[in-house]
């Protein structure tokens, strides 16, 4: 049975990898807009797949959507700070 600390170490691992990928969606967003305006739409339709997903619990559901939605909130900061600095 894996310990407490052990599931702490697991959680911090996904939240690191987590912020990795962002901070790559961000670098794609700044880079080529338009690919990831692609991105973008990818990730949303992921997140509605994984919702009608048979084979998953609500609750790998659930993790799963709110990763997608982090993810896709830092690409809309990105945007938006792009856009600011673009029309000041």
């Amino acid at each position: 049975m894996k310990t407490k600390n052990e599931f702490e170490v697991h959680t911090g691992q996904l939240v690191g990898h987590s912020m990795i990928l962002e901070a790559l969606l961000g670098h794609v967003v700044l880079t080529s807009p338009d690919q990831g305006d692609q991105v973008r739409q990818a990730l949303i339709a992921g997140a509605s797949a994984i919702q009608s997903n048979p084979n998953m619990t609500e609750h790998e559901k659930f993790g799963c959507v709110k990763t997608l939605e982090s993810a896709l909130d830092s690409m809309d900061r990105v945007h938006a700070l792009l856009a600011q600095k673009r029309n000041p």
